[in-house]
């Protein structure tokens, strides 16, 4: 079992020299303009995290379960992951000198607007991988939204309100409008009693954290069955 690090203890062992982390799950981080170098995690779970605007230099991620993982704008020279699972990791605007995914098994994952070309995925697998919004269908978008809901849905209590937490900072963020089927239930929402997810805020964090908040129109469809006024069930 990993042992969990919280975001402000990662910070500040890092700040006080350590590098290395080990069997840690790391989960829920949203770390900003930070410098990370000589930054090794290994044997780790590495869930809900985003590292925005980050400097990374020699970082090194081995044998890691990655799963929502998103670099907004930043810069890394340097970076390798190694034999890792990767479910729903971007890059966006993302500035690369070098980096390399070794022997990884990549899922509806992406790298947009970045200068791709330095990047070596040659010895990994990759399924629904991206590197421009416009390879992106209505229903790869209905696909990883089914995908995303089922997956946060097999969460406990805890962590489905946590998930909810960053799907309220996400709109806030980047002042997306609530999903249609949220109106009638957010403000119920923050009153910390557990409902199940519906599909618009699900549909919310996955455009939000796939980047697809840059042309929201190019996913519309018809109403999807899960979306409705009252609350999923």
């Amino acid at each position: 079992m990993k042992e969990a690090l919280t975001q402000k203890e990662f910070v500040e062992k890092y700040n006080a020299g350590q590098k290395e982390f080990t069997g840690v799950l790391m989960q829920f981080f949203d770390v900003s303009d930070m410098k990370l170098h000589d930054l090794t995690i290994k044997n780790s779970e590495v869930l809900f995290c985003s590292f925005r605007n980050c400097d990374l230099k020699n970082v090194k991620i081995n044998d890691c379960k990655i799963y929502l993982l998103n670099f907004y704008t930043g810069m890394a020279a340097d970076i390798c992951f190694d034999r890792c699972d990767i479910e729903q990791m971007l890059f966006d605007t993302f500035s690369f000198k070098s980096a390399k995914f070794i022997r990884c098994n990549i899922r509806w994952s992406g790298i947009l607007n970045s200068n791709y070309g330095n990047v070596d995925m040659s010895t990994s697998s990759q399924y629904k991988f991206f590197t421009d919004l416009s390879q992106v269908t209505r229903r790869d978008m209905e696909d990883m939204i089914k995908i995303t809901m089922q997956d946060i849905e097999r969460l406990d209590i805890g962590l489905r309100l946590k998930v909810k937490e960053m799907i309220r900072q996400d709109i806030d963020h980047y002042n997306l409008p609530n999903p249609e089927d949220k109106k009638d239930s957010y403000g119920s929402m923050r009153t910390g009693a557990d409902s199940p997810l519906t599909y618009g805020e699900v549909k919310g964090l996955v455009e939000a954290s796939f980047g697809a908040y840059n042309k929201p129109e190019n996913y519309k469809s018809a109403k999807h069955p899960y979306e409705r006024k009252d609350k999923y069930k």
